[in-house]
Formats: structure tokens, sequence, C-alpha cells
């Protein structure tokens, strides 16, 4: 599966990729900072990425679900709607974890991620929602679905991403845990 870029695929609601479930559910994306940046996140206020890893949860059960929402994460060029949209050109996306439960994990998912060793960026950053400190963390390791999924009653799909010299993202399913 191939995700555009650029604006001509941001047009309307966007792309919703086929291989995808359009289910609702919840993610995980795993990014990785090549060079450390300072960035404005809205009105949160100011951040300092530095070089590494991060990851940041969230659920899909809207109209189209995961293959909606994962979609639009994945794409650089977007109207800023959430505090993600303002770190994610900076970021590379290599990984999506995902569930397509109907139960909202999210909450669940960051206590593990913060088990783990994941360090809170900027509170309430993706969590304004709910009582997490966080959804988006720094981890100064490559995060292992292995480990995270191996802990977890529930099924984790794990898809790497990669981008591609034309401006696409391929994205292939991995394995399961």
């Amino acid at each position: 599966m191939l995700i555009r870029d650029d604006k001509k695929e941001d047009s309307g609601r966007g792309s919703k990729p086929e291989q995808l479930p359009r289910e609702g559910g919840t993610y995980i994306l795993i990014f990785f900072c090549e060079d450390a940046v300072d960035l404005e996140v809205g009105k949160s206020g100011k951040i300092s990425l530095r070089n590494g890893f991060y990851t940041y949860a969230g659920s899909a059960f809207g109209s189209g679900g995961l293959a909606s929402r994962v979609g639009r994460h994945v794409r650089l060029v977007k109207q800023k709607v959430w505090h993600i949209d303002y770190v994610r050109p900076s970021l590379r996306l290599d990984e999506v974890w995902l569930n397509t439960s109907v139960s909202k994990l999210e909450c669940r998912w960051n206590s593990h991620l913060l088990e783990l060793g994941g360090e809170v960026v900027l509170r309430k950053m993706g969590s304004s929602d709910c009582s997490c400190s966080s959804h988006f963390f720094f981890h100064s390791s490559r995060p292992n679905s292995s480990d995270f999924g191996s802990s977890l009653v529930e099924r984790v799909t794990k898809l790497s991403c990669a981008r591609q010299p034309d401006g696409t993202h391929a994205i292939t399913l991995s394995e399961e845990k």
C-alpha cells in the first residue's frame, strides 16, 4: 500500500488505505527523530525533540476507522488538528501497531509504554480527553512490538513503514503478536 504526502492526496477527507482495517480500533505510531528540533505545538507551547524514538497512541472509532486515521497520520501535508500534527513533519514514521477491538485501549497501552521506559515529552499531548499524562513518549531505544504485545491480552498487528524517494510511504504487514 502506498500513501502519498502531497496536497493532492489530502483533498477532502484524504485517502483511506485499502490494506488497513476500516474497523475502529487502537493504534501506536512508532517514529524516529534523526535531528534534534524545537517546535511549537499549537496552544500547548514549545517542545524540544531529541534524536531517538517516539510513540504516539490513539484510537480511531469514527468514519473510516483505522484506515482513515492511520492514513492521515502517515501523510505529512494536512491541516493541523491534533497535537501530533505539529510534530509529525519532523519525525520519520517507522511502524504502526494496531488492534481492531471495539474497546478503547489507548490509555491502557499508554500505561504499558511508560512501564517499558517511555518518557513524557509534553504533558497532556494527545490526551486532553482522558486522565493520561500524555499519549506521546520519548524512548532512548526502539520500542519492541514483541515485548509490548507479549504482556497484553489483545492481539497487536505490526506494520512497517518506509518513505519512498517519490514521496510515498510503503506500508507492509510485518507480524502479529
